[in-house]
């Protein structure tokens, strides 16, 4: 049931949100025919990329910190009357130390936005950092 609904959102053109559902129905598709199989991009390759994926944890992490990334720029837009991607890109520079000074927050609720995001956002990402050296080690 939720393949079907993600097909007919990838379906949908137009906005760029759709995106990540085109993304998803290209995997679909590869994993479908078995596309890798069949160009001879199978067996170690694939069992390393799975095995890095998700042994390790770095597809939880990293859903982790794109969720924490989204809710923390709707809610600075939210609360700054910014738009949408100039409050992704402020949440993008804020979690990974970057921070430009280009956009800060104003109000209590944009600070309190802006402490979750270095708590959790710095966290996460230094989480997924050592997931992929530790990997590679």
């Amino acid at each position: 049931m939720l393949e079907t609904a993600l097909d007919l959102i990838s379906l949908i053109p137009g906005h760029p949100i759709f995106v990540f559902f085109r993304l998803y129905r290209i995997i679909r598709i590869i994993r479908k025919y078995n596309l890798l199989w069949k160009i001879g991009i199978d067996g170690k390759f694939t069992s390393e990329t799975h095995r890095f994926i998700y042994d390790t944890g770095f597809i939880y992490l990293f859903s982790v910190s794109i969720l924490i990334l989204i809710i923390s720029s709707l809610l600075f837009a939210h609360f700054e009357n910014y738009d949408l991607a100039t409050a992704l890109w402020w949440s993008i520079t804020t979690a990974t130390t970057v921070g430009y000074g280009d956009i800060s927050p104003h109000t209590l609720g944009g600070k309190l936005v802006a402490a979750f995001l270095m708590i959790g956002g710095i966290g996460f990402i230094g989480l997924l950092t050592s997931t992929i050296t530790d990997f590679f080690h």
